[in-house]
């Protein structure tokens, strides 16, 4: 099963394990990354509003990364 076909509350369970700080922030980071993949546009202004919304999502990601690699590094120790 992809990520894309799970159910709709796996942010919601993802923020109660602590790997995301914030559902709606994971769904609007998703939201961007599916405008990324999907919609195209020759618009100079357009693309510079996609790519802020990008940098602005880029800490949040980062600190989801991190958070998920704590997760399975507290979760999966090595060797267990």
């Amino acid at each position: 099963m992809g990520i894309a076909t799970l159910h709709p509350s796996y942010p919601y369970y993802m923020e109660k394990i602590g790997v995301v700080s914030s559902a709606e922030a994971w769904n609007e980071a998703r939201a961007v990354r599916n405008d990324a993949a999907h919609e195209y546009t020759d618009d100079p202004a357009g693309q510079a509003e996609f790519f802020n919304q990008v940098y602005e999502k880029t800490q949040f990601l980062f600190e989801t990364l991190a958070a998920l690699q704590d997760f399975c590094h507290r979760t999966y120790p090595e060797g267990k």
